[in-house]
C-alpha cells in the first residue's frame, strides 16, 4: 500500500524493489512512515485520491529486470511451499519446476511486462524513481531535494532486509540478454541502456 513518510514523501511500494528496507531505513533515520489505511499494498498514484497525495512528494522503486526476476521468483517459491501458485495474474506463464523453465515462459509469453508494470508504479510519482541497485544513494538525494532533516548515517547504516538467496535462480544460455532485450524499455530509462 503507499505509505506516508514524514510529512513530505508519499512511497508507492513497488513489489521487489527495496520498499521494505526503505520504509524501515527511513523510521531509523528519524522519518516514520504510516500506511494509508484502505490501500492494498501495492497500489499505484492512479488507485490514490488526489485529497490524500496533497502537499506530499510522490516517489517508488524500480530494480534491474534480471533481478527482479529472480526475486520474484523466488519469493513465490518460498511463500508457497517451493511452488508457484495459481493466484498470481501470470501464473499459468510462470508456472515451471525450475527458474530457467520459467524465464522461457516469461520471454516466450511475457516480453516487455516488467518495463510495462514498473510503468504503473512510475507514472504517478513525477520523476522521483529512485533505485533499488543504488537506493541508499538515491533515497539520501530525494529527501536533501525536499528539504527533509533525517540523520544520514542510521539510513546508510540500516541492515539490508527482506532479501533473497538465488542459488536456484540462475539464467539458462543466452535468456540473461534475451531478458534485458525483452525488457530494454526499463534499461534506457533507468539506467542509461542495457
Amino acid at each position: 500500500m503507499p505509505f506516508y513518510c514524514g510529512d513530505k514523501l508519499l512511497l508507492y511500494h513497488t513489489p521487489k524493489c527495496g520498499g521494505t528496507w526503505a520504509r524501515f531505513a527511513l523510521a531509523s533515520a528519524g522519518l516514520p512512515w504510516k500506511m494509508l489505511d484502505g490501500y492494498h499494498q501495492h497500489a499505484t498514484s492512479q488507485e490514490v485520491p488526489e485529497s490524500l497525495k496533497a502537499g506530499r512528494v510522490p516517489f517508488c522503486l524500480v530494480r534491474k529486470p534480471e533481478t527482479w526476476l529472480q526475486s520474484c521468483w523466488r519469493f513465490k517459491m518460498q511463500k508457497n511451499g517451493h511452488r508457484w501458485t495459481r493466484d498470481h495474474a501470470q501464473a499459468e506463464l510462470w508456472y515451471a519446476p525450475t527458474f530457467e523453465e520459467a524465464i522461457e515462459r516469461y520471454l516466450t509469453s511475457m516480453p516487455g511486462h516488467l518495463s510495462r508494470y514498473f510503468y504503473r508504479f512510475v507514472s504517478g510519482c513525477r520523476g522521483n524513481v529512485l533505485r533499488q541497485e543504488c537506493l541508499a544513494d538515491d533515497l539520501v538525494a530525494l529527501l536533501r531535494r525536499v528539504g527533509a532533516t533525517f540523520s544520514e548515517k542510521a539510513l546508510r547504516a540500516f541492515p539490508p532486509k527482506n532479501v533473497g538467496l538465488y542459488d536456484d535462480c540462475q539464467y539458462g544460455p543466452g535468456q540473461l540478454e534475451r531478458v534485458r532485450q525483452a525488457e530494454i524499455e526499463t534499461y534506457k530509462r533507468f539506467y542509461g541502456g542495457v
